[in-house]
């Protein structure tokens, strides 16, 4: 560009011709930061430097050298001047690990131990380390952790210390990645727990609380001789959580509550697709049977293993039999006139049933909780 300049005040009209170089910097797309290359964790800290030709530094940690120390995080920019004046922005992603979100697939009672289950389908090159398990305490919405599982196991979990046949259980997860830290907890899930009872007119009630966790529109019941061998009585909507048994098969019977998922489960060895209550065991008594019921007696109840069983007159035959929660018989004595007996129960903590027969004819039965 030229530009000519006259001095006014001389009468010849001398001119000067000043010629200029027009610089148009426009959009500027210098890398003006040097990659610092590789992997992050969240809280890591790392030092970023500008390329050599730039000057007036200004960073988004607000600070104005060529190097700056910044804690990690997802976006760095920077604004800078080059040699010919023109402004240059850049921004730099560094690759920040955040740990993966996993939820809560489906939780259950296991039919081999009769314990809660949680199960979760863990998800493959996120750098998870491990899966912590959270409880929900006797205080509602405060959470303990309870255990964990490396990413190289099966994502299954069993709580030993669940006791199904007393309540229900809410669960929560989270991910430790490869970096230690841990990610947010998941979406509760909560067991169904199943109560029941023997009515007068000889029909079985059985009353639960629902399941939480999943989507699902029906509550199968289930009955069957042994929980091995259950099979569909009826089914309700989600929305029901009672149902009578106005005909029930003479003899034991035993009772679960189902509730099955759109889609299955499958951590790595076995697919799951439903969410079973405790089971439950109920015997029809006769009229003159609920007295006696009333009359036989059990303690100490909870006990460590020793119990005594009242049984307020003399039986010539009385065999007891101790039943653990998934219908297994773990022992079983036989006692001749007899009108008090002590048992002695070597077994691990837990609910167990007391089956009483008498004389080959009265069946009772009798809830026991074992302590350490």
């Amino acid at each position: 560009m030229k530009i000519t300049v006259y001095d006014n005040a001389d009468s010849a009209n001398t001119y000067q011709i000043l010629t200029f170089a027009v610089i148009s910097c426009g959009l500027s797309n210098n890398q003006v930061i040097i990659d610092p290359l590789g992997q992050y964790c969240l809280g890591d800290s790392v030092f970023v430097s500008a390329n050599n030709g730039f000057f007036n530094y200004i960073w988004s940690n607000g600070g104005t050298s060529q190097t700056e120390y910044f804690l990690v995080d997802n976006e760095i920019t920077i604004i800078a001047d080059d040699n010919l004046g023109c402004i240059n922005r850049d921004t730099l992603n560094l690759n920040v690990s955040v740990p993966y979100n996993e939820e809560i697939c489906i939780i259950s009672v296991d039919s081999a131990t009769g314990k809660n289950i949680i199960v979760w389908e863990k998800t493959s090159l996120v750098k998870t380390a491990q899966t912590y398990i959270y409880k929900e305490s006797f205080v509602a919405g405060t959470y303990n952790l309870i255990g964990f599982v490396p990413f190289g196991s099966l994502s299954v979990f069993i709580d030993n210390a669940s006791i199904p046949q007393q309540n229900a259980d809410s669960y929560k997860i989270s991910v430790i990645d490869s970096c230690g830290n841990e990610s947010n907890r998941s979406t509760k899930h909560k067991t169904i727990h199943l109560t029941a009872s023997v009515g007068v007119g000889g029909e079985n009630n059985l009353v639960w609380d629902g399941y939480e966790g999943f989507s699902f529109n029906t509550y199968n019941i289930l009955r069957g001789p042994n929980p091995g061998n259950m099979s569909i009585l009826n089914s309700v909507a989600n929305t029901l959580f009672t149902y009578s048994d106005l005909t029930p098969p003479a003899g034991t019977n035993y009772y679960q509550i189902e509730a099955v998922k759109n889609s299955s489960c499958t951590p790595t060895q076995k697919t799951y697709l439903s969410s079973v209550s405790n089971s439950i065991i109920l015997y029809p008594l006769a009229v003159g049977d609920i007295d006696m019921s009333q009359a036989v007696t059990i303690y100490p109840n909870p006990t460590t293993g020793r119990v005594t069983v009242n049984l307020a007159a003399v039986y010539n035959d009385v065999t007891v039999n101790v039943i653990n929660v998934v219908g297994s018989i773990v022992l079983s004595k036989t006692f001749e006139s007899s009108d008090k007996i002590n048992v002695e129960i070597n077994n691990k903590p837990g609910f167990y049933f007391i089956e009483i027969v008498l004389d080959n004819n009265i069946v009772i039965t009798k809830k026991l909780l074992v302590k350490e």
